[in-house]
């Protein structure tokens, strides 16, 4: 793992990190760059998600955890910073200038949450310092999946504390007064289901035991990156033109609520 933030400006630690193209490469540890001292970790993740997915409620539930990532991108004015989407929330790292602003968002995302579909979503914001403190770090890569797209990967068992420290209560955020709207422009999801090409659609998480030796993760992750590359088009479950539309979209209805308020 780099330290490459001592020799730049900590506000500009994100934008100078270089990409990396190859995805078997994210199982190496060092590619990825440790954060800065000074940043915070954001997390978010919607209370009873699984109950609520059972109950056919996953495009909600979904929206939701994208829209906590949608409100900070748009707080920040589409400055690139390092997130990870997780289908019923949410991890981020924020720079420290940002981060006044940045839990005052996640404060009218909790409210925003109730009011618009009655769901809790638990939020916090986490010093980074504490997390190494605790034993525990963040480090982050720039994946570049495609020209012109590139997605934050993330190591160092950090994020996974940090939500663990959520949901017991600590470093909570207060929930913005009653009322109070995101700005989510731009977030939609109006595409169609995706089929399985071979019956199942396959999800592999992988996570290290607090006793596993070091290395051990990412002798593991690569092994199955290498399996899964032997695959049509390396696993990718979508079709090579993307996911299929039509009208009325899945959905309509939770766009509706995302775009209340919205000019």
């Amino acid at each position: 793992m780099k330290k490459i933030y001592g020799f730049i400006n900590s506000h500009d630690f994100y934008e100078a990190l270089p990409r990396v193209a190859s995805f078997a490469q994210l199982t190496e540890p060092s590619v990825y760059s440790a954060l800065p001292d000074d940043w915070v970790i954001g997390v978010a993740d919607v209370v009873g998600s699984t109950q609520h997915i059972q109950a056919g409620q996953y495009k909600m539930v979904n929206m939701v955890g994208a829209a906590v990532i949608s409100s900070q991108i748009n707080a920040g004015h589409g400055k690139a910073f390092p997130f990870v989407f997780g289908g019923d929330g949410a991890s981020f790292a924020c720079e420290p200038k940002f981060a006044v602003e940045s839990a005052r968002i996640l404060g009218v995302m909790k409210r925003w949450s109730k009011e618009e579909f009655g769901l809790t979503l638990r939020v916090a914001q986490v010093p980074l310092s504490e997390i190494r403190a605790a034993g525990q770090d963040v480090s982050v890569v720039r994946y570049q999946a495609s020209e012109g797209v590139d997605y934050a990967m993330f190591n160092g068992g950090g994020l996974s504390w940090s939500e663990a420290q959520m949901k017991l209560g600590a470093y909570s955020v207060p929930t913005a007064l009653p009322g109070a709207l995101p700005d989510l422009t731009g977030l939609s999801c109006r595409w169609s289901n995706a089929t399985a090409q071979n019956g199942s659609i396959v999800s592999v998480v992988v996570q290290p035991t607090p006793e596993a030796a070091p290395g051990a993760f990412s002798d593991i992750a690569s092994q199955i990156v290498t399996v899964v590359e032997r695959l049509n088009r390396g696993g990718h479950p979508l079709p090579a033109a993307g996911p299929g539309v039509r009208w009325p979209p899945p959905g309509l209805s939770v766009d509706a609520h995302v775009s209340r308020g919205q000019t």
